[in-house]
C-alpha cells in the first residue's frame, strides 16, 4: 500500500486529488465517481474544477450556461491541491484530440510544483 508516511515511519491512508474540467457536468460525475470509489478503502479524496474560460460560448450553449451557474465546486484547483495529495486523477473532455484548454492552463502553472521533498 502507498501513501503518506505517518508517525513512526506508519503508512498512512492515501490522498487523492481528482482535478477536472467540466463543460455539461459530464466530466464533473466521472470525477465524482472517481472519488467515491477508493472511499470504501477509507482514502480522503478531494474533487476540485478547473476554471471556465470563453464567456461567449458559454451563453451561446444553454447546457453549459446551466453547469457553470450551478456547479457546486465554488473554488478552483490550486496547485496546493497537488501539494495535498499523494496521487492525482485528472478529467477533461477532449479538444481536436487534447485535454480542454481550462484543464491544460491550469497543468502549465504546475511546473514549478513538486516543491516536497519524496
Amino acid at each position: 500500500m502507498t501513501g503518506t508516511t505517518g508517525a513512526a515511519g506508519a503508512v498512512t491512508t492515501p490522498k487523492i486529488a481528482v482535478v477536472f474540467y467540466s463543460a455539461t457536468a459530464n466530466v464533473a460525475a466521472l470525477a465524482e465517481a472517481v472519488a467515491r470509489a477508493p472511499a470504501r478503502r477509507a482514502p480522503r479524496c478531494g474533487c476540485a474544477r478547473c476554471g471556465a474560460r470563453a464567456a461567449q460560448a458559454i451563453a451561446s450553449n444553454p447546457r453549459w450556461q446551466t453547469w457553470v451557474d450551478t456547479n457546486p465546486y465554488e473554488q478552483p484547483a490550486t496547485l496546493d491541491d497537488l501539494d495535498w495529495a499523494d496521487g492525482i486523477a485528472l478529467g477533461s473532455p477532449t479538444r481536436f484530440g487534447g485535454p480542454a484548454g481550462q484543464l491544460k492552463e491550469f497543468l502549465d502553472t504546475t511546473g514549478g510544483s513538486g516543491r516536497r521533498a519524496s
